[in-house]
């Protein structure tokens, strides 16, 4: 029979799926106690639906603590409870870059301080993200909270050319910008 809009769905996300799991990556990880591993439900970070870009950082506050407060316009740095181990992937350096939860952000005003923190591909120790809050009432953040979301990213690493300044001018400014920064393409 013909195959109804349930079947073909169903078929689409188990042909994503498999995709997905041909090129997920393997990353090494341990947990820095077994408080920590308790938080995690002793998985790894989760990604809570299967196309997410991001998986979940939960807070890992210090012994004899359950809540760490951020009052406004303050900023805390917040262990996770994990370390990690990440891979070089074809000849590519990737670093972890820790983002801000949208909900967390819009409800709260809570967020990642810098935008988008970045964790070196060598480093080694407790993943921690350093929280600011924005709001104008003080945010309370319990052990396990979700309060990040990390990703993989690939970059590239450069070699760096010194040149004399009228060489770049001369042969690197012809760009419809050049140096013009700071608002200099207008205000719409």
């Amino acid at each position: 029979g013909k195959p109804t809009l349930h079947t073909i769905k169903t078929l689409l996300r188990r042909q994503t799926y498999s995709f997905i799991l041909i090129y997920m990556l393997t990353i090494p990880f341990c947990f820095t106690s077994e408080k920590a591993k308790e938080i995690y439900g002793g998985q790894p970070p989760q990604y809570q639906t299967p196309l997410a870009s991001g998986f979940d950082l939960r807070a890992f506050v210090p012994e004899g603590e359950n809540i760490l407060t951020i009052h406004p316009q303050g900023r805390i740095l917040i262990k996770t409870g994990i370390r990690i181990a990440i891979p070089i992937i074809e000849n590519e350096i990737t670093e972890l870059q820790i983002r801000s939860r949208s909900g967390l952000a819009f409800k709260h005003g809570v967020c990642v301080l810098n935008g988008i923190g970045t964790i070196d591909n060598d480093y080694r120790g407790e993943l921690g993200v350093i929280l600011y809050n924005a709001g104008h009432e003080p945010f309370e953040i319990k052990i396990g909270d979700r309060i990040a979301q990390g990703i993989f990213n690939p970059l590239k690493q450069c070699i760096w050319q010194e040149v004399s300044q009228e060489d770049f001018e001369a042969n690197y400014c012809n760009t419809e910008r050049g140096s013009g920064g700071f608002g200099s393409t207008g205000k719409i």
